[in-house]
């Protein structure tokens, strides 16, 4: 029966985190059958040069060793989560365990990827807006043009509304924003960077103290 070991979730961590590279390595590429020829004192194992005990042997280590390497990262995995359910840190005042902050820092990360498509939606929206009052700014010069010619420098603010008001009720553009989306995305930004501030190094301290015992 193996000793039970202490370490931190730390080590832990480093440890499983080189684990599935072994474990696939132990149940993709070893041997655990084998072909015999003859029978009784004259068998034998095909093709290699070994006895038949020593490739019982064999078989039965490499099935051992696949076995322990699985159970054991089971084991090392299951510790450390129940130490992230029942380990309490402090995020920004906020007590929760170790793995809501874990999911705190998914949260972050998915409203950073919203508030970037927010940005970029938005600022293409005002400069698609920009570009089409331009065009409704030139269409209405142009019927001003057409409509009093060269003297169209000294028409007067009613004559200038009764040509634009129709085009402006028709062709003005603007932006659709009924979140607010500057506002929005001050504020859920500052909660990213607190969130992000405190985080890692909580994490990485209360990791570092935390012990499981495997």
């Amino acid at each position: 029966m193996t000793t039970p070991v202490e370490m931190s979730v730390t080590r832990a961590l480093a440890t499983l985190k080189g684990m599935q590279a072994r474990i696939d390595a132990a149940t993709k590429t070893q041997e655990f059958v084998r072909i015999t020829v003859g029978t009784d004192e004259q068998r034998r194992v095909a093709n290699r040069n070994e006895t038949v005990a020593e490739a019982e042997a064999r078989l039965k280590g490499n099935f051992q060793s696949a076995f322990d390497l699985i159970n054991y990262r089971h084991k090392l995995k299951s510790a450390i989560v129940k130490s992230n359910a029942d380990t309490l840190v402090k995020i920004n005042g906020r007590e929760l365990t170790v793995s809501s902050a874990i999911e705190l820092k998914s949260y972050a990360t998915s409203l950073k990827q919203l508030l970037a498509t927010m940005r970029t939606q938005y600022n293409a929206a005002n400069n698609t807006v920009e570009s089409l009052n331009k065009q409704l700014d030139d269409k209405i010069n142009s019927s001003m043009a057409a409509i009093y010619g060269k003297d169209v420098k000294g028409v007067d603010a009613n004559a200038y509304r009764i040509v634009s008001a129709p085009l402006i009720a028709k062709d003005k553009a603007s932006v659709l924003d009924s979140i607010n989306i500057p506002k929005t995305v001050e504020t859920l930004a500052k909660e990213v960077e607190l969130i992000e501030t405190e985080i890692d190094y909580v994490l990485s301290e209360s990791n570092a103290l935390t012990k499981i015992t495997v």
